[in-house]
């Protein structure tokens, strides 16, 4: 499981970096000193069908001029810098672009649909709100269907994960309003259709490689964090290798550390519940799913034993020492 309160920061992270870097200041700017130019930014059915200003739907995907909105995205795209590391710069790039241009057009779609319907919803939507909703929402597809959800602690008899603080922040900033929601739901849609690879859309919408050498020659530099002092980085043919090398490394951390809770789940101290131990049947069930997944019999064997006989911990065990 990936950790996002890591202390590595914005190591190998440069584009998040930069991407957070420019949203924060735009907003500061478009706020305060430019306050008297927000009218640029308001979009409706009629600034971009009537009055046919594209421009000025396109300006308006370019900053957030709501607080709020600013904040859970800051804190949202800070989550999502997980990515960048297992995947790489350009790629990551290329998938917040791909996903921001999709959810640009289904926005579009849904708004002209919605009018010419004449549906009670689109006599209740105003003008939409201002920001790359789409790149931020999409990454919750990813986020959703790749990184582990193992349970830390239980509430009410309701499991919470690390993963929990991300949802309920994106479940505030979609819930702001009609205009959130339908933003949100369009960038959700667009990461499904970018990840997916619907239509080959990864083998034309995406940021060139050479593009991605160029910026990382001239403006790289700026968005560049060091490494942090505990960071120990494993030696490696190359970059990419220690790169893939330390994140194994975390998520291997990450799951040690959760093994703990997942067996004093319950309680804690002196009214922490012991879990009755698991049976042969249990165990030998457990054993055939992970032989089932493609894992060797010993190796699940022993995963669970670590684990003590939890399947999805011993599952995401097997899959970081893969």
């Amino acid at each position: 499981m990936f950790s996002p309160y890591h202390s590595s920061g914005f190591y190998y992270t440069p584009v998040t970096k930069g991407l957070l870097t420019l949203l924060i200041l735009a907003s500061v700017a478009f706020n305060v000193p430019l306050s008297a130019y927000r009218r640029w930014f308001t979009v409706t059915y009629s600034t971009v069908f009537e009055h046919v200003q594209f421009d000025k739907f396109l300006a308006s995907r370019c900053v957030f001029l709501d607080p709020k909105d600013i904040l859970c995205a800051a804190v949202l795209l800070y989550h999502f810098r997980i990515f960048e590391r297992r995947y790489g710069s350009t790629k990551f790039m290329s998938y917040v672009l791909g996903s921001w241009c999709i959810s640009m057009i289904l926005e579009l779609c849904f708004l002209y649909l919605f009018h010419h319907l004449d549906i009670r919803v689109s006599r209740q939507l105003g003008p939409l709100p201002t920001g790359p909703w789409g790149a931020v929402f999409a990454l919750f597809i990813p986020y959703f269907s790749d990184i582990p959800r193992v349970a830390v602690m239980h509430v009410w008899g309701i499991p919470v994960t690390g993963k929990s603080v991300t949802y309920i922040i994106g479940l505030q900033m979609m819930s702001s309003s009609l205009e959130s929601l339908l933003l949100a739901l369009c960038g959700l849609l667009s990461g499904l259709v970018y990840k997916n690879d619907m239509l080959l859309i990864q083998s034309w919408l995406k940021v060139p490689r050479p593009f991605g050498d160029v910026a990382g020659l001239t403006v790289g530099h700026l968005f560049t964090s060091p490494a942090p002092k505990d960071l120990n980085t494993p030696m490696g043919a190359t970059l990419e290798l220690q790169r893939l090398h330390r994140i194994e490394q975390l998520e291997q951390q990450s799951l040690w550390a959760q093994i703990p809770q997942q067996q004093a789940q319950g309680g804690f101290g002196l009214f922490r519940r012991t879990p009755a131990p698991p049976t042969d049947a249990q165990i030998e069930s457990n054993v055939q799913s992970l032989v089932d997944m493609g894992f060797t019999r010993d190796r699940a064997a022993v995963a669970l034993r670590q684990s003590a006989n939890n399947l999805e911990v011993a599952t995401n065990l097997l899959l970081v020492t893969h």
